[in-house]
């Protein structure tokens, strides 16, 4: 049997954690809580740590979910999940639940086992995203029991076999939920529940809402040459709104409300095949970015504008241009036909590309 701990369920003593991050950092494999059930935990994305994953459960036939520090370390490992599984993410994590997300190539295939998918974790209990950031990587987990045994939801339920194959084990008394974590399938929609468990009306009811539009404002200075041009292509790359569930609107920090586009950005509209005649120019308004999942700032100087008026939307604030390296799209206004035309190119690249970055957030 692995040498025993006895810890509190949000405390590890730090001699405790240095050897838990010691024996991961050399491939070894720990059972302990995470606040569902007790697991067994590795050194994510290695494939060493999976062979001994492989030979506790038995017979694994299924990619081993990966738990997360927080959002970010999630984010930083798997890629920039897309608007509507963010909002999800975002709500849901960190909690008893793992999410089954499309990898995007961003994981080897030796790690997938045949899956498109992976699963993800941010638990609610202290300990295992206490580890994970000590460690900086995230671990894989799965139930401390063969495949298909019963789910350890308390210390003394493990299965002795299973404690023989970790180098230590934790023991922090029954687990926060006594039961598996609830899986929710995102990676294909209409998303839903794959297996049940708690939390089942707060995650029936998120992902209600995360059919609701996806809410896009392009920000410049007037709303009247820049955002309006990049707001209306960018629609029309993504397409119809109510087909789509991404609704595309425009503003200004400095607009005069109700004045028309600039006749040059009409002009390369029509050529276009984009109609600006009927915009009328609006002021931006902290109400607004409340309101909407992302806003993309023609310049930095929109961009550290609108964080100063309301440094909460300093998550959903990107650059217009960033996707193609361009820190500020350059503002035509009065400057002639071939600043406007310049201008006009850079933003029709820019927004191809984020049109292609949203695709994952259609309906």
């Amino acid at each position: 049997m692995s040498p025993l701990v006895r810890i509190m369920r949000d405390r590890i003593r730090p001699a405790d954690l240095d050897r838990v991050l010691n024996l991961l950092t050399n491939r070894e494999l720990i059972i302990a809580p995470a606040d569902t059930v007790y697991g067994a935990f590795g050194k994510a994305f290695d494939a060493e740590v999976a062979n001994r994953l492989n030979r506790l459960k038995g017979d694994r036939r299924e990619p081993y979910a990966a738990l997360f520090a927080n959002f970010e370390q999630l984010e930083g490992t798997i890629g920039e999940l897309d608007l509507r599984r963010r909002r999800i993410a975002k709500t849901l994590l960190p909690g008893p639940v793992t999410l089954i997300l499309p990898h995007f190539n961003r994981l080897p295939a030796e790690f997938r086992q045949g899956s498109e998918c992976i699963g993800v974790r941010v638990s609610s209990d202290a300990l295992i995203p206490e580890i994970c950031s000590r460690l900086n990587a995230p671990l894989w987990g799965s139930s401390a029991n063969r495949s298909g045994g019963v789910d350890p939801v308390d210390f003394l339920s493990i299965d002795k076999r299973v404690l023989e194959e970790a180098a230590l084990a934790l023991d922090a008394g029954p687990t926060l939920f006594h039961q598996a974590s609830t899986i929710v399938d995102l990676s294909a929609m209409p998303f839903k529940i794959k297996r049940p468990g708690p939390w089942q009306a707060r995650i029936e009811q998120t992902l209600k809402k995360a059919l609701m539009p996806v809410k896009i404002l392009v920000l410049c200075s007037g709303n009247i040459c820049r955002s309006p041009l990049a707001a209306a292509l960018l629609q029309n790359l993504i397409g119809d709104a109510h087909k789509t569930g991404i609704e595309i609107a425009s503003a200004g920090l400095d607009a005069v409300p109700g004045e028309t586009a600039s006749f040059m950005m009409v002009q390369i509209g029509y050529e276009w095949g984009i109609d600006l005649t009927a915009h009328r120019a609006r002021m931006a308004a902290s109400e607004i970015y409340k309101s909407v999942d992302l806003i993309l700032a023609a310049a930095v100087t929109h961009r550290e504008r609108i964080i100063k008026i309301d440094p909460k939307a300093v998550d959903k604030v990107r650059l217009l241009g960033e996707k193609i390296g361009v820190d500020s799209i350059p503002d035509p206004y009065e400057r002639g036909e071939e600043a406007y035309r310049a201008s006009a190119e850079l933003i029709r690249q820019a927004v191809e590309a984020w049109a292609e970055w949203l695709k994952p957030a259609r309906l």
